[in-house]
């Protein structure tokens, strides 16, 4: 399975320099009203607060798992305009080693209806699910262990691993391609080239990460692969 990586410029060249990706808190979404299932008290006709069952989630699960949202595709025009800084920094292809924490997103109207326990199945299910609105995304969620062994914390910030080089047991993602925006620098475009060709010659585990730039159609609101660097 392959999905892509929409970053920031404050992240780009640190995950990729490090080898590793950003993990999201359970309660950092940019819709709040998200998380929110309908949750019933023991009287099954009364449900619980909105709030109350955004509470239980976020302070709950939010203990256990931190998530990534990627994208089915590359070239969605809204996600590099909101998290790709304007067409000007770049997408992470990556290819997903180990399904098993993947969870597409269902896209509808209606809040998932959930028993308030701690169950994992019950919290996919709202992990899987979000606002009809939010469906251009074409998001799956890479749903990720905090207790993981190879997780950790830089800066107050969570990471996981993103192999650059090889792939290897404990990796769930390897990158695959980069892609930069139409509108990135050219400075931007050197530095990723240069971190790229330290990896290339590393004895080892030597990986030549594809750099694709990409241009504006002249036709169409589309965006197209151009060369390759």
């Amino acid at each position: 399975m392959k999905l892509y990586y929409y970053t920031t410029a404050e992240y780009a060249l640190d995950d990729f320099d490090n080898e590793r990706i950003k993990i999201s808190e359970i309660g950092d979404v940019n819709d709040p009203n998200e998380w929110t299932p309908i949750f019933s008290s023991v009287d099954e006709n009364v449900h619980v607060p909105i709030s109350e069952a955004r509470k239980f989630v976020v302070e709950y699960w939010g203990k256990r798992y931190g998530f990534v949202s990627l994208s089915r595709s590359w070239n969605i025009a809204p996600m590099w305009g909101n998290y790709a800084d304007k067409y000007r920094v770049c997408v992470f292809e990556l290819k997903v080693l180990n399904e098993k924490y993947m969870i597409p997103i269902t896209y509808t109207e209606t809040r998932p209806y959930c028993h308030p326990v701690s169950n994992e199945e019950e919290f996919r299910k709202i992990v899987g699910m979000k606002s009809a609105a939010w469906a251009y995304e074409e998001e799956v969620r890479y749903l990720y262990p905090r207790d993981a062994e190879n997780s950790w914390h830089d800066k107050g910030v969570c990471f996981g691993p993103m192999k650059v080089i090889s792939p290897s047991c404990a990796a769930q993602i390897q990158l695959a391609r980069i892609i930069c925006g139409p509108e990135i620098a050219r400075e931007m475009i050197n530095k990723i080239v240069k971190i790229r060709n330290e990896y290339a010659r590393t004895e080892t585990h030597g990986l030549f990460v594809p750099i694709v730039l990409t241009y504006f159609d002249q036709e169409t609101y589309a965006i197209k692969e151009g060369q390759s660097v």
